[in-house]
């Protein structure tokens, strides 16, 4: 780590400066990523012409800007108040500063539709409050630029809720006021037929910068690295807490704009460029001698930098997608450090997420519902209207984790829908290294992978039975397994027990300490035994039920997976991924295909859309002879393979059949008995 000052040969009081500050601490760490030299970070502030500000008419829309009482958040307001926005919200923390710089704006633009609203980033309370308020008085969000931010301090200062202050600041509560808000801005994109956009202002000192793997892959990177009773003591200069603050930016709208897929709503970061601003309005002495000889030869002004932020929200670039998770420098795409996009940069990427949501959870909960419903399902939403026309999506919600939350799913689709054609059960979750379970008291992989998803198409069969009836149709039911049934083999002193289920993975009695991947492994070869008894059962019927690989596909199924296994998947994926359309392409046959007999298609387990043998450990071996034994003496006292698909099946609808009374009629009404 080379101090600026050294490369800068300022006079002789440099060697006595320390790297605390941003101005001084701007050319650091050049030797750890250097996408951005030091030759072209001064060219382009020294050689770059900056162009106007774009301009758009923003008439009925809400633009809020963060930290916009001084510097380029204020500019950025100003701009914003000259294009007629229907509503403007300068959020600042102080309501002094806010007022004095809200008559500004007024007085140099004429806008009349500018508001102050109250934003404290050091506290969640304030975050937690405006988003509340915005909520409830707002009906719209087209624009949120995430200016706000502070220059940490020599010595670390922590903010009521326990966090060093520039990582609340910058990061977790920048975070947590664009999750609160998305909703609104999803909304708003259904609503009025817009492309929403969240901006949040990064730097290109995040090209200077790389954070600890030991504090990245720690349990909790943010309490590893910023909460006052776990991070280290040792303090780390002012200006590379910042540097890592601008880094962590990167991440989270790579993460977000991930997450959100093909929404309307755009999330990007901008890089201002190094502007004359009251960040570095702490500094003192010879450093803020240093820091003003810096703005004087180098600063653009916040004017000019506020043009960069105006960009990001409103620019068109080459197209639309291109700015879905870019980071922008001098109104452009360009490619964030080498730390973000090459080696294990995803890995980090995704834990740093993980760590993120698992903090804001704890700090409201409606970050739960809007990771799991906005995003998750109106982002999808959006999509498959913008990109099929198809206006006739609906959402339900299902917790597999939660027997509770199949049966009201069930009962809501009795109450509201009169046929079901196709079901596809997808939904998935690896397990963890130490086993967790559910409400229900199941291992929750197995609960969420198997007892669930049977109890699922067991309770819609006759819905189905009655469609195909009424409409004289073929419904089917598809159940998502895995090639990775291959690799494993079920204990037969497990199948043999008194219920296979209680002893493999009920919380009061199972014993069981596989590995998360054999688990995992386990209950994918769990789904084709269902499948085949299931259709066995049902004989000739006319619901076609069988499973389906999608193969080894680029997804979040993995995101809580330990760091280890988290970079041999990214590897994996790298080298041999399918897309996850591509794996959808599966399941899709698997649900429509006509090129295969459908007598064929019942039971059977389908790779590469095509039937194919299931596993020797279903199929081969002593299984048919055995089979045969038990269909001639109806004895249960011969062990084997195709008793552990009978024996399965009985201990599962011995358990779902507790779980809810109606599986016991399907069992006795609609399946075979014998």
């Amino acid at each position: 780590m080379t101090d600026a000052l050294v490369h800068l040969k300022f006079p002789s009081f440099q060697t006595s400066l320390k790297p605390y500050h941003f101005p001084i601490c701007l050319i650091t760490n050049l030797t750890s990523v250097m996408k951005l030299s030091m030759l072209d970070f001064i060219r382009g502030q020294l050689g770059e012409t900056i162009p106007p500000v774009p301009t758009k008419d923003l008439n009925g829309q809400t633009v809020v800007v963060t930290g916009a009482n001084t510097g380029i958040g204020f500019e950025t307001a100003k701009h914003f108040a000259r294009m007629n926005p229907g509503k403007l919200i300068i959020a600042c923390r102080s309501k002094a500063k806010g007022d004095e710089a809200l008559q500004a704006i007024r007085a140099d633009t004429g806008c009349t539709t500018a508001e102050l609203r109250i934003l404290d980033l050091s506290s969640f309370a304030s975050v937690k409050s405006f988003a509340q308020t915005f909520e409830d008085k707002e009906d719209r969000l087209d624009i949120l630029v995430e200016n706000a931010a502070v220059a940490p301090k020599p010595i670390p200062e922590f903010t009521e809720d326990g966090w060093e202050a520039s990582v609340q600041v910058n990061d977790m509560s920048t975070s947590l006021l664009a999750l609160l808000l998305l909703p609104q801005m999803i909304s708003t994109a259904k609503k009025h037929g817009t492309t929403p956009r969240i901006v949040v202002v990064s730097s290109e000192v995040h090209y200077w910068t790389e954070l600890a793997e030991k504090d990245v892959f720690s349990e909790n990177f943010f309490r590893t690295y910023a909460h006052k009773e776990h991070s280290a003591t040792k303090p780390l200069p002012g200006g590379v807490r910042y540097h890592n603050t601008k880094l962590l930016n990167v991440f989270f709208t790579r993460s977000l704009a991930e997450k959100l897929g093909k929404s309307p709503v755009i999330v990007n970061t901008v890089n201002p460029g190094f502007c004359i601003s009251s960040l570095r309005r702490d500094v003192r002495g010879v450093q803020a001698l240093v820091a003003r000889l810096l703005e004087m030869i180098l600063g653009r002004t916040s004017e000019q930098g506020a043009r960069q932020l105006v960009w990001a929200a409103i620019g068109q670039g080459k197209d639309l997608d291109e700015l879905r998770g870019a980071y922008i420098s001098s109104m452009e795409v360009v490619e964030p450090s080498d730390f973000v996009v090459k080696g294990n940069g995803k890995a980090v990427q995704d834990k740093i997420w993980d760590d993120l949501l698992v903090e804001l959870r704890q700090v409201d909960a409606r970050v739960d519902d809007v990771f799991d419903v906005p995003i998750a399902y109106l982002a999808l939403h959006l999509a498959i209207r913008a990109n099929t026309g198809c206006t006739t999506l609906e959402l339900r919600i299902l917790d597999l984790s939660s027997f509770a939350s199949v049966q009201s799913f069930v009962q809501t689709f009795e109450d509201k829908d009169d046929r079901l054609d196709l079901l596809v059960e997808n939904a998935g979750i690896t397990p963890k290294a130490i086993q967790e379970f559910t409400k229900d008291g199941w291992e929750t992989s197995v609960q969420v992978n198997n007892m669930s998803t049977s109890l699922l198409a067991l309770l819609l069969l006759p819905r189905m039975l009655g469609t195909a009836k009424k409409y004289n149709t073929i419904p089917r039911i598809v159940v998502v397994s895995s090639e990775t049934h291959y690799w494993t083999q079920l204990a037969e002193k497990v199948v043999f027990s008194e219920n296979f289920f209680r002893t493999f993975a009920h919380q009061k009695h199972s014993t069981e300490n596989a590995s998360p991947a054999t688990r995992y492994h386990d209950t994918k070869l769990l789904n084709v035994f269902f499948t085949r008894s299931l259709a066995e059962k049902l004989g000739n019927s006319p619901i076609i039920v069988n499973t389906v690989t999608p193969g080894f596909c680029d997804s979040n199924l993995r995101r809580d997976m330990s760091a280890g296994l988290a970079l041999f998947s990214w590897l994996l994926r790298l080298l041999i991924g399918r897309t996850a359309e591509q794996g959808a392409r599966q399941l899709v046959w698997s649900a429509i295909s006509q090129d295969a007999d459908l007598d064929e298609l019942r039971g059977a387990y389908i790779s590469s859309m095509q039937i194919m043998e299931p596993s020797d450990f279903i199929v081969e071996g002593n299984g048919k002879a055995i089979q045969d034994k038990l269909w001639v003496n109806i004895s249960f006292s011969v062990q084997g393979y195709t008793k552990a698909n009978v024996v399965m099946q009985d201990d599962l609808i011995a358990e779902l059949s507790q779980v809810d009374t109606r599986v016991t009629d399907v069992v006795h009404n609609h399946l075979s008995t014998e």
